[in-house]
């Protein structure tokens, strides 16, 4: 969900009908993943010169023809309890009660 709202830009309300859950349930989880990413991933890169970063986008964008990227994420799976009314919605093939991220 997370990737999706950096990816294309769209609104939360968007992300609320894409993944039926309600709207500020999707705020917090974009605003907890953002916050997981920075401390675990980019707050030790913040220190970059601007050169280092344009090496980084260069590299993105030779590799994976993907211009403007400084990074990227792999899809994970962020386990849930299962919602109200959901059936098996969420239910994934890892065998529990899921958000793809």
């Amino acid at each position: 969900m997370s990737r999706w709202y950096l990816a294309t830009g769209c609104s939360f309300m968007e992300l609320h009908y894409g993944y039926r859950l309600g709207h500020t349930t999707i705020t917090e989880i974009v605003r907890e993943v953002y916050i997981l990413l920075w401390q675990k991933v980019y707050a030790s890169k913040a220190m970059l010169t601007t050169e280092e970063w344009l090496k980084i986008a260069n590299t993105f964008e030779k590799k994976a023809n993907f211009p403007h990227c400084i990074g990227a994420i792999d899809g994970k799976h962020v386990r849930m309890i299962k919602p109200a009314h959901s059936g098996s919605l969420h239910y994934n093939y890892k065998n529990y009660f899921s958000i793809p991220e």
